[in-house]
């Protein structure tokens, strides 16, 4: 479930280890769907995934306005096969959907059984992530955070909290299996 907050920084709540197995998801992700551009499409990635999804303009009026006088830009919900429904709020503007699309993708692909904070952080991060991963940023060039607006469709607020996380990846100087292995996914040697 995904509400107005895009909390995409580092929190206490997810360990390094929670971060490296989201990124290494995302990574194997770009794979399975073969993404090799951006911005990323959410919408075509839950298509390929066999995910359905729904605007809130698809609902009736009554459901439509409860989600969004609960203040959620979407949700995800099962039908009677097990198959993921995403129901997400298309009077937002679109990055803001992207980004929406991409956290409940983020906790069919982590696993999210119920609601919880944690949960919630995890997918914030699992989007964050997959419409700009760090090593990405690098390789583009990205020199503040309207390159990362500019060059991974970002609302201005989500490209500041991406460039800050790339600036902290900055620090370590080496690269992870999962992100040597994403920049082998996009021709990219180092």
């Amino acid at each position: 479930m995904q509400q107005n907050d895009e909390e995409i920084v580092y929190t206490s709540l997810l360990t390094r280890d929670d971060y490296d197995r989201i990124e290494s998801l995302v990574v194997d992700l770009y794979i399975e769907l073969n993404i090799k551009t951006f911005p990323i499409n959410p919408i075509e990635i839950a298509k390929q995934k066999g995910y359905r999804l729904i605007p809130y303009s698809k609902l009736d009026s009554t459901e439509s306005k409860c989600l969004r006088e609960k203040e959620l830009s979407g949700l995800t919900l099962k039908n009677q096969n097990g198959l993921p429904i995403i129901f997400y709020d298309d009077n937002e503007v679109w990055y803001r959907q992207h980004f929406t699309i991409m956290h409940e993708i983020g906790h069919i692909v982590l696993g999210h059984q119920q609601e919880s904070r944690l949960a919630n952080q995890c997918a914030n991060f699992f989007a964050s992530y997959s419409l700009s991963p760090s090593p990405m940023v690098k390789v583009m060039d990205c020199e503040d955070f309207m390159d990362v607006s500019d060059r991974f469709g970002l609302s201005p607020d989500s490209a500041s909290l991406t460039f800050s996380r790339f600036e902290k990846w900055l620090k370590v100087p080496i690269y992870k299996e999962h992100e040597l292995k994403l920049l082998r996914h996009f021709g990219i040697t180092i």
